[in-house]
């Protein structure tokens, strides 16, 4: 059960981190353009999909933690509205100065609110509580 979840969450990680990796590259180069609202977008769908999966495997364990999790995850895709918002309106300055900050937003998320949520799930396995 949580092995293959957790290793699930983790390769979508990956994937969204190198999506993290480009958008903030590129944000440094001095143009708005449509590739990144288009990478904002898909950006956007794939964490989506990731928080999705991550409020099943919450609600399945009874993670303590999850409302405060939760929040986090609704902060972060808040926060993409806005990137997407600024480059809409090509307010350069402004998405280059708001995108370390997203980075940094989720990184932290990823390295706090995910590892207690692994340590809890690893947890589990280790005393083979069945989830369902």
């Amino acid at each position: 059960m949580g092995s293959v979840n957790l290793h699930t969450l983790s390769e979508g990680y990956r994937l969204i981190l190198d999506q993290l990796g480009w958008l903030y590259e590129h944000s440094q180069d001095g143009t708005l353009d449509a590739a990144i609202l288009d990478a904002l977008h898909r950006l956007d769908r794939d964490l989506a999909g990731h928080f999705a999966r991550e409020r099943d495997l919450m609600t399945q364990t009874g993670y303590p933690e999850a409302d405060r999790h939760e929040e986090t995850h609704t902060l972060i895709r808040r926060f993409l509205d806005k990137l997407a918002a600024t480059v809409e309106r090509r307010d350069l300055g402004l998405f280059q100065r708001e995108m370390p900050f997203f980075l940094h937003l989720v990184l932290d998320h990823q390295t706090g609110d995910d590892r207690r949520f692994d340590d809890f799930m690893h947890g589990l396995e280790e005393a083979a509580v069945p989830v369902h």
